[in-house]
């Protein structure tokens, strides 16, 4: 049955589709304006005017209980707006509603979207004085109803005098121009983030609305102008954030960090600090960055986001890590399936997940997951996994599936709160790649998973974790740069490796191990792939006994390599030399001091 709805819904578009091809009519032609609401809505839009120097489009001002404000992003205006309060009951502070600007009237608009069978109100029309001159601004809006999210504000904006209209905006933003952006160098809004509850219905409503243009990409419905709409599953639906392109995020995170507002959102992006924005998601993209297309296999997820470490005993490696690696663990709430766990945050938000079983009550069994975890910690310890981070866990499944791979897309489990009738959603989706070969299948060689987190919970618990200053170490780590694999075939395993969608580096050599590789680009980090070239190496005596392709070791970026040197030997009692690593002049613990698994500080 559902594979005849999801036919139906694709014959509807594909039919939508050709009979505007003819015309080349679009009902929508880009993003006009969006906006916020708040309780704090002139403070805000005096904030930005003033802290990011954004070029007033119109003022702020009231009509009756009714007030907004615009300012200018380059390529589209960010209203801010109060509405009158429900029984005095406060107003959250987030993004509400989206602006199409219409190819044709308000009222051909409706007649379109009846065509479309996309229900909406009738058309109304609005007529203000501009505050301080002389103009009126007419208007009509068509809202839709019904529309995924429903609790988003969707409509089309009709001006009348668009010329005049148009004009303004393009003296904003050129006004914008000369600013250089102001401090953040903005160069325009990148992306509105849309969240949704059930991700297929979303897209086939979006794209009924938006055929035959803009053309769709990872969910993502790109204007010739403006910002993309991307589509995201969330168990809170609503417009969850929005990107902003700026110059350079270098300058832009400099800005920032000294005034105390450089934040990183749930995937490590660079982010304004949600404390100083009334908890609005706003991230930063490089122009140079947003020109690059998304991987094929990660989007624009973090790419390198944690690693997993079987253990023992993890009271005594918690004891390890903190005291005389110098890292801040997070003890974590034991998992139904018999895992209890710890991690270790960066500020880029890729982390370690130190994994053992629970001590289990006589004749009870541990979990598949949970046995596993004890099975590989008794007979190594070490790392046993790495998560890769994508912005889209079904794409990154269907890509791998039409490359010849075996993916499984699957969520975690949300723990169902008292009284909910069903569980909520997933706050993570997994996708797992067979790494044996399957008749013509092509085997994945690596100890690796994709993971996407659509939670929004996780961004605040991140936040309140970064200002409780648990993601800063005394080791003055920073993120988890590259993760090394030992492969016995290393042309065969990058060949696969390409194939799945992520492209070769540099070649490296690593004399300490005995092993020789070469990196591999997965996001904002690296894989490292390295083959023994002496039979008596560190790396060759760990594949005797470690199936291939597992996880050998680390390399850890730090903001402080003496500091991080000085903290080991002084906690430790060993002395660690500093050398040339792979990445720049680095340090290296051993394996006895990490529960088996090789880790390099570097600092570029």
């Amino acid at each position: 049955m559902k594979r005849v709805t999801l036919l139906c819904a694709v014959v509807r578009l594909c039919l939508i589709v050709l009979g505007l091809g003819a015309e080349e009519q679009p009902l929508a032609t880009r993003v006009e304006h969006f906006y916020l609401v708040s309780d704090q809505a002139q403070s805000l839009f005096t904030y930005f005017k003033d802290t990011f120097q954004l070029p007033e489009v119109w003022p702020f001002w009231q009509r009756g209980p009714f007030a907004s404000g615009g300012l200018s992003l380059g390529n589209a205006v960010l209203e801010f707006v109060s509405f009158p309060k429900k029984d005095n009951e406060l107003v959250k502070t987030e993004f509400r509603g989206i602006a199409f600007e219409p190819a044709a009237d308000a009222d051909a608009t409706a007649v379109e979207l009846t065509k479309r069978d996309i229900p909406h109100a009738d058309a109304r029309t609005y007529k203000f004085q501009v505050p301080g001159g002389e103009a009126r601004v007419e208007w009509s809006s068509v809202g839709l109803k019904d529309f995924p999210p429903t609790n988003a504000d969707v409509f089309f904006c009709d001006y009348k005098n668009r010329e005049g209209v148009a004009q303004g905006r393009r003296a904003a933003s050129g006004e914008l121009a000369e600013r250089m952006g102001g401090p953040l160098g903005v160069v325009g809004a990148a992306e509105i983030t849309v969240g949704v509850h059930d991700l297929d219905d979303a897209r086939e409503k979006w794209s009924i609305l938006l055929a035959p243009a803009p053309q769709i990409s990872e969910d993502a419905f790109v204007f010739k102008t403006g910002p993309r709409i991307r589509l995201v599953r969330a168990d809170s639906p609503g417009i969850r954030g929005i990107v902003l392109t700026v110059r350079s995020i270098i300058q832009a995170e400099k800005f920032l960090r000294e005034r105390q507002l450089l934040a990183k959102d749930d995937v490590g992006h660079t982010a304004i600090s949600l404390a100083a924005i009334d908890g609005l998601s706003i991230r930063l993209v490089d122009a140079a960055q947003e020109r690059e297309p998304g991987n094929p296999l990660l989007g624009r997820g973090l790419g390198v986001d944690h690693v997993g470490i079987a253990v023992r005993d993890l009271e005594k490696t918690i004891n390890d890590c903190e005291p005389v690696l110098g890292f801040k663990c997070i003890r974590q709430l034991p998992k139904p399936t018999g895992v209890v766990s710890s991690v270790i945050y960066f500020e880029n938000t890729s982390y370690l997940e130190l994994l053992s079983a629970a001590k289990q009550p006589s004749g009870a069994k541990l979990s598949g997951r949970a046995q596993n975890h004890a099975d590989f910690a008794e007979k190594h310890e070490g790392a046993i996994f790495l998560g890769l981070a994508t912005s889209s866990a079904k794409g990154a499944a269907d890509y791998l599936k039409a490359h010849n791979f075996e993916a499984f897309l699957s969520g975690e489990e949300s723990v169902r709160k008292e009284g909910e009738t069903k569980p909520p959603p997933p706050p993570w989706y997994f996708v797992a790649i067979s790494h044996e070969p399957s008749g013509n299948k092509q085997a994945f060689p690596l100890a690796i998973f994709l993971i996407e987190y659509v939670s929004p919970g996780r961004l605040t618990w991140l936040a309140s974790l970064r200002e409780k200053e648990m993601l800063a170490h005394p080791n003055t780590a920073r993120r988890i740069h590259s993760v090394w694999f030992a492969v016995r075939d290393l042309d065969a395993s990058l060949r696969n490796i390409q194939n799945a969608g992520l492209e070769p580096g540099e070649m490296r050599e690593a004399k300490f191990l005995g092993a020789s590789g070469r990196d591999v680009w997965a996001g904002q980090g690296r894989l490292l792939l390295l083959r023994s070239s002496d039979d008596n190496g560190a790396l060759n005596k760990f594949l005797s006994n470690h199936d291939d392709g597992e996880i050998i070791g680390v390399s850890i970026e730090v903001s402080d390599l003496n500091k991080a040197r000085s903290w080991v030997e002084d906690h430790s009692g060993q002395k660690v030399e500093a050398y040339e690593g792979f990445y720049s002049r680095s340090i290296l613990i051993p394996p006895d001091l990490t529960h088996k698994m090789w880790m390099e500080f570097f600092q570029r």
